[in-house]
């Protein structure tokens, strides 16, 4: 594995678990927010941004990465052992 995909894929892991943690946080948010609004008697807002999923596209570079190291080489055996010397 090459050292970029393994940073990429490490970069996946971390991304994932902190969406996960942020998911969880986020419940606990609403929740205080339901119980202010109850005290307060004011209006529960809700708001979600959309934001462009790293990971996804991290992932699918990995994906291309590891298609690009299992193509043939257009190059013929002699000139391609050259290359790993």
């Amino acid at each position: 594995m090459t050292p970029l995909k393994a940073l990429l894929l490490e970069a996946v892991v971390e991304v994932r678990s902190l969406r996960r943690e942020n998911e969880i946080l986020r419940a606990k948010v609403e929740v205080m927010d339901l119980f202010a609004c109850v005290l307060h008697t004011s209006p529960a807002l809700k708001s979600q941004g959309m934001a462009p999923d790293v990971a996804w596209a991290m992932q699918n570079k990995i994906d291309d990465l590891t298609v690009e190291e299992n193509r043939p080489s257009d190059k013929p055996p002699a000139e391609a052992g050259k290359e790993t010397a």
